[in-house]
Parts: C-alpha cells; sequence; structure tokens
C-alpha cells in the first residue's frame, strides 16, 4: 500500500493523547510516563510525516537538536531507570503493567535507532550496511536475554505464591516482538546483501500502535520500501489462537479482528518456532509457548566470540555480550536456530502483502 494511503489510515489519535483514556491512571504512573509519551508523541509526528511526504528536506535545526536530545539527553541516561520504575510498580498495579508496553517502544527504538534516521532524514542518512544491521539484531539480542532471565524469574516466584500478576505475559509479549524485529531485520540484512537497500523496519509510535478507537489497524512494526513507497503495518502475537469474533450486530456473522488491508500478523509459534513441550503430569506433555528463543537462537550461533572481540561496537563490552550468551546456552543451548525458517515463514508473506495492493505514488 502507498506510504501516504497507509498513513490515512491512522489519522485517530494516540491513546496517550486522549485525555479520558488515562484519567483513572495512578498518579505514581503518569509521573513516571510524562517523559516517554512525550517523545511517543514526537515519534507519531514524524512517522506520519514521512509516509506523508518521504521526499521531504533534510531536517531543520530544531528537528536535529530534538533528535539529540531524545537520543543522549533523555534515552541513554533515563529510559533504563524509568524502566525499572516502572516494573518494580508493575507487580501490583496494572497501570503500571500497561505502561511497561508503551516504554518498549523507547527501549526498541535504542536499539533500531539507524532506521529512524532513513525516515527523519532521508535525503541525508546512507542506506543500513549488513553489519549495522546485526548490531541492531546484536543489541536486541542482549536485551532479551535480559528479559527473558527476569520474565523466568517472575514465573516462578508466581507459581511459587499461586498468585498471578499478569507481568509475565507482559514480559512474553515484549519477547515476542524482539523476536520478530530480529527475523525482519534478518531479512533487510538479505535485501542489502542481494543489493536492495531500501527496507526500513521501525517500531510504531503509539498512535500507530494503538490508536484511540483503531484496534483493527493496531501495529507493532511498520515495515516499509522506501524507494517504491510502499507501507504494511505488523502486529506480533504470542499465540495468534483463533482472530474471528462474533459481531454484535449478529451473532452468526464472523469479523476479523485485525484489517487484512493494513496488518500481516506474526505467530510466535508458528511462524517464529517459540515453544517448547513442557510436561503437565501423568504422562501428558502439552506444547506451550516460549517467547524469546529467536533471540536466543541469535545469541548462540550468529555472535561468534572472535568476531565480537574485533567489532569495534562489541569489544568494549565483551562481560555483558557474555552474561547475554550465558543465559542463551543455559535455557536454548541444545536447539536447533530457527532463524532462517522465521524468516522464510514471515518473509515471503509480509512482502506479499506490502505489495499486494500497491499503488503508485503521487
Amino acid at each position: 500500500m502507498d506510504t501516504r494511503e497507509f498513513a490515512e489510515g491512522y489519522q485517530t489519535p494516540a491513546n496517550h493523547v486522549v485525555k479520558s483514556k488515562y484519567e483513572d491512571e495512578s498518579p505514581e504512573v503518569s509521573t513516571l510516563m510524562e517523559g516517554p509519551r512525550k517523545w511517543s508523541s514526537f515519534f507519531d509526528v514524524k512517522l506520519e510525516e514521512y509516509l506523508q511526504d518521504g521526499t521531504s528536506p533534510n531536517p531543520d535545526a530544531d528537528t536535529n537538536a530534538l533528535v539529540e536530545d531524545y537520543l543522549l539527553g533523555w534515552n541513554a541516561p533515563y529510559l533504563y531507570e524509568t524502566v525499572m520504575d516502572v516494573r518494580k510498580s508493575a507487580y501490583t498495579s496494572p497501570d503500571a503493567q500497561a505502561a511497561t508496553n508503551e516504554l518498549h517502544f523507547h527501549v526498541m527504538n535504542r536499539e533500531m535507532w539507524p532506521m529512524w534516521l532513513r525516515l527523519i532524514n532521508p535525503e541525508g542518512t546512507r542506506p543500513a550496511t549488513e553489519d549495522e544491521v546485526f548490531v541492531m539484531q546484536a543489541n536486541l539480542a542482549l536485551h532479551a536475554s535480559e528479559i527473558f532471565k527476569t520474565a523466568k524469574t517472575v514465573r516462578e516466584k508466581e507459581e511459587g505464591s499461586g498468585r498471578q500478576s499478569g507481568l509475565v505475559g507482559r514480559f512474553y509479549g515484549q519477547l515476542t516482538e524482539i523476536d520478530t524485529a530480529i527475523v525482519g531485520l534478518e531479512l533487510i540484512r538479505q535485501q542489502i546483501s542481494n543489493g536492495n537497500g531500501g527496507y526500513a523496519l521501525v517500531p510504531a509510535p503509539h498512535k500507530f500502535e494503538a490508536g484511540h478507537d483503531n484496534k483493527r489497524r493496531s501495529a507493532d512494526f511498520v515495515f516499509i520500501d522506501t524507494q517504491l513507497r510502499q507501507a504494511r503495518g505488523v502486529q506480533v502475537k504470542v499465540r495468534v489462537g483463533s482472530l474471528d469474533q462474533q459481531s454484535h450486530d449478529d451473532p452468526s456473522a464472523r469479523t476479523r479482528i485485525y484489517d487484512d488491508d493494513f496488518i500481516t500478523l506474526v505467530d510466535g509459534i508458528i511462524d517464529l518456532g517459540n515453544s517448547r513441550s513442557e510436561y503437565r503430569g501423568r504422562g501428558r506433555y502439552a506444547t506451550a509457548a516460549a517467547p524469546g528463543l529467536i533471540a536466543l537462537d541469535f545469541l548462540n550461533h550468529e555472535m561468534p566470540m572472535q568476531k565480537l572481540k574485533k567489532h569495534p561496537v562489541f569489544k568494549m563490552h565483551l562481560n555483558h555480550v557474555m552474561h547475554g550468551k550465558g543465559v542463551a546456552r543455559e535455557y536454548a543451548g541444545n536447539r536447533t536456530p530457527y532463524l532462517q525458517k522465521a524468516v522464510a515463514h514471515i518473509g515471503e508473506r509480509l512482502m506479499h502483502d506490502l505489495y499486494k495492493q500497491k499503488t503508485p505514488a503521487a
């Protein structure tokens, strides 16, 4: 779908600018989320500007200053602290649990920033290289290893206490998003290798991820052909299950939850292979969702230490890398890598959906 037509499908405001959506939110969470929501609005605007007119000139000095302020003035010094503060409250607060998902947009942004540069400054940014895409994937995988370990700890604690907070489900959703990002970036890396550097994948800012009264087009990512000016939303589920629901007007009719014209669905089990067999007692086993395995696969099989020791980005942070690889070995060490199968599962369908309604840009 042409990027302008895609943008027209997201004209409802983001939830965070609709005051009534958060009127009952706890003051503590509202205060913690002031900065993140301000920056989410910035990306709402920047993505819509790009989709509407990707041939705009280089950003002005004010935009450049805002970009630097986001990366160095807020994201780098404050994001981690905010995530930790919200996560502490999330054990008992549903408001904070919902806020963890809003913050996850910024966590992924931090690692996928070169993709955003191509949209914010399309004329002044060269295409990404294979190595730059690898760095994005590696940093996402390292972050996923931390979430994976935290989710496991919380799950064991909750199983021991018999109390479910819902926080594990939030972690699982975040891990599935990271896995999808790694797969999408791998698709882009392959396209670059084949001489086509015209693709971008960015986390969907809030207007596109949870637009007010626009749930059928909710996207976790936006996949873009920057040369042919086509765009597609990607919605990620730990387990898609049944996506049909009864119509309120006619209970015998069935309607799709997501709009097929805008959204490609990714199933964590079917598309990403994120599952494992769990013993349920009395000789019974069942397939259980296991988000994060694509990221752990990447750490185990795509990040050899001999390469990282020489890599300018990672050679000074090998302790961090070793910790992540240790988590990967512990929880996915014997698993056959699934990354390329996941690329095949998702890539062909995503490419088809990106161009199935192809219309020439005006």
